[in-house]
């Protein structure tokens, strides 16, 4: 079951952060305003600058003009791109390990010994889904403060004008994609564990 869910949650996370189309949905949808003041252009180019720049080893800066970041708004953005290509490691590894574990199970027809432990799982995943709903602010600085040793996540708009294009409901949303894309994957598997029980 814990295989399941780090291949899930790191699959999550790559595929929530990478699509930047629900960037661009979420804007035009509950932020129009936010295009009487930037330039569209400017905010989705910035937007994918700083993807590519948390998805790749290899790129150490980003196009944000004319968005600023402090110095510590720099450094938080480097310690979530660490995050984040630990998660893209995690991702890998997990999933492979995940095929090896899952073809075993299947050949054995023992599929089924993870129906309880998964919908044991989901519960779980739905009361975080009803926080985010709730009082997402709340868990969302409890969040850093579990993740970060440092207090670098706290923006000042006046100084990290960046955080202008980023709407906390941005988040509250891709949060909510993600333990919805984990559920999806428990459901699945719990679908196929019946196939196994007779």
């Amino acid at each position: 079951m814990l295989l399941i869910f780090v291949a899930s949650i790191t699959t999550a996370v790559f595929l929530v952060t990478n699509m930047s189309v629900l960037y661009a949905i979420h804007l035009n949808l509950f932020h129009p305003e936010i295009f009487n003041k930037y330039s569209s252009y400017k905010i989705f180019l910035a937007y994918d600058s700083i993807i590519k720049y948390l998805q790749s080893p290899f790129i150490n800066t980003m196009n944000l003009a004319p968005f600023h970041l402090s110095k510590s708004g720099i450094f938080h953005f480097l310690d979530v791109k660490r995050l984040i290509l630990f998660n893209n490691f995690l991702m890998l590894s997990s999933i492979l390990l995940l095929y090896k574990m899952y073809t075993k199970v299947l050949i054995l027809h023992k599929r089924w010994i993870l129906i309880q432990p998964l919908k044991f799982l989901n519960l779980f995943i739905y009361l975080f889904v009803v926080l985010c709903l709730t009082d997402f602010q709340s868990f969302f600085i409890f969040f850093h403060k579990l993740i970060f040793t440092n207090d670098y996540w706290i923006f000042d708009s006046k100084l990290d004008s960046l955080i202008n294009i980023l709407p906390m409901d941005f988040f509250t949303q891709s949060f909510i994609l993600i333990f919805l894309f984990i559920l999806f994957v428990n459901y699945l598997f719990i679908a196929y564990g019946k196939r196994d029980i007779k």
